[in-house]
């Protein structure tokens, strides 16, 4: 008996809601579904940005910008036609690596030698008229 007072109940609750009749005009509707009438909360700026050849984003406190277009310079050790050797540090700096005084002078005696003999390989060869 209960449940068909609650039955009873919840219909006659229910009947004035359905029996309203539904306004379809196209105001209504437009007023309805249009975005511009809801206000919407500003998106916040993306995390990542992408652009032409590069992508920003912010990580660990820093801006960050990858270069991914091959036109980039490349980095140490990642020239194509270069397998199986170590990166250089030194290479794309121009920097020389810090030589001993005794490794200095051995090379200043292997080039005065070399030049030496270029010397007299350049006197051998020279053809003289008579």
């Amino acid at each position: 008996m209960r449940t068909l007072a609650a039955v009873v109940i919840a219909t006659a609750l229910a009947v004035p809601a359905f029996a309203q009749e539904i306004d379809y005009s196209r105001e209504e509707l437009n007023r309805v579904f249009s975005m511009h009438q809801i206000d919407l909360p500003p998106r916040p700026a993306p995390n990542v940005r992408y652009g032409f050849g590069y992508v920003e984003f912010r990580a660990l406190g820093m801006d960050w910008r990858l270069i991914y277009l091959p036109i980039a310079m490349p980095l140490s050790g990642t020239e194509t036609d270069v397998t199986q050797t170590l990166p250089d540090p030194f290479a794309l700096t121009g920097a020389h690596f810090a030589t001993t005084p005794q490794q200095w002078h051995t090379q200043r005696q292997v080039n005065r030698e070399i030049r030496r003999i270029k010397k007299t390989d350049t006197t051998r060869l020279s053809v003289r008229k008579q």
